[in-house]
């Protein structure tokens, strides 16, 4: 089951802001940190320029938060 739009709203109130405060605002433009929401899941990576081909990015796992809606809880996993 997909969250609702109320959960969704919690997930980007705290999760947001941690992407930000992981992504310093002189290196944006080269790396930075995001959340996705893919199911139960939440999704946070890290998105970079190829170090090659500045006009191109490429994402890296870091962590995937999932929620279990039966026991109430979520659970970290991390790369």
């Amino acid at each position: 089951m997909a969250f609702s739009e109320i959960e969704l709203k919690r997930i980007e109130t705290v999760v947001g802001p941690f992407c930000v405060r992981r992504s310093p605002a002189h290196a944006r433009h080269q790396v930075r940190t995001e959340y996705r929401v893919k199911g139960q899941d939440v999704l946070i990576i890290e998105v970079r320029t190829v170090w090659d081909d500045p006009s191109r990015w490429m994402d890296h796992g870091v962590a995937k938060l999932r929620f279990n809606r039966k026991a109430g809880y979520w659970r970290l996993f991390w790369q």
